[in-house]
């Protein structure tokens, strides 16, 4: 048991004792995740001697679960999808909250049971960046990847952040816990495309913001002004 609440165990990933993925492969593993806002929080990670500038790893089967995930369908606008079923898990999904009752949504009385709620947030893993997407296994799947055939390895023990409670926007709040910072420029999103033979999207995102940022203290001291056009992980938790 890890993460107060979340564990690997039997083929099933369990969070507050409650099984919310199945059949879960074998080299994944979950580990602690600490703070002072995730009393229920633990990271996905993989077991692999693979290497390369992009891979996909199942975790493992999600079915029957109610859903809510937020993904990227262009280049730069997102929108969200809800559902039952691993398989309809789009490619680009940045986020993934699941919900989770007992067999049934009433009790004997005909009063609402109560339901926890587990969110996966993507980390990024060095110089990779990390959504998720289903398959027709109704697997939920980790894709790992880096902009750069030239970048290609990489640890794999904190992939996906996971967190759970029984107030859905408490979990969502304490996960994030950040505010932001950065300015309204558009067209971030192109740097995804120009990572190639510049240590890859995540490394050039993460210089691109640096600059931005010391720009943004000589120019802008109050700091109040915000970033759009960035729908994607590359410019998160760097």
């Amino acid at each position: 048991m890890v993460g107060t609440g979340i564990s690997v165990a039997g083929g099933k990933l369990k969070v507050l004792g409650n099984s919310i993925l199945s059949d879960v492969h074998d080299n994944i593993f979950v580990t602690p995740a600490t703070g002072e806002y995730l009393k229920n929080g633990a990271f996905i990670g993989v077991q692999t001697d693979r290497i390369g500038s992009r891979n996909v790893f199942p975790i493992g089967k999600l079915k029957g679960l109610r859903y809510m995930c937020v993904f990227r369908f262009q280049m730069w606008w997102m929108t969200e999808r809800m559902g039952t079923s691993g398989q309809d898990i789009p490619f680009e999904t940045q986020f993934l909250i699941v919900e989770r009752r007992d067999d049934s949504h009433f009790d004997e009385k005909g009063e609402e049971q109560s339901a926890s709620y587990v969110v996966f947030l993507l980390i990024l893993e060095g110089n990779f960046r990390v959504v998720l997407q289903g398959n027709a296994n109704n697997e939920l799947e980790i894709c790992l990847e880096s902009g750069d055939p030239a970048v290609q390895e990489f640890e794999g023990s904190h992939l996906v952040l996971v967190a759970a409670g029984s107030e859905p926007f408490d979990v969502i709040m304490n996960v994030v816990k950040s505010k932001c910072h950065y300015s309204g420029l558009d067209v971030q999103n192109i740097l995804e495309t120009l990572g190639a033979g510049h240590g890859g999207r995540v490394k050039l995102a993460r210089k691109y913001h640096q600059a931005l940022e010391a720009s943004i203290s000589r120019n802008f001291l109050d700091n109040g002004i915000i970033s759009c056009m960035s729908h994607n992980t590359d410019g998160l938790y760097r």
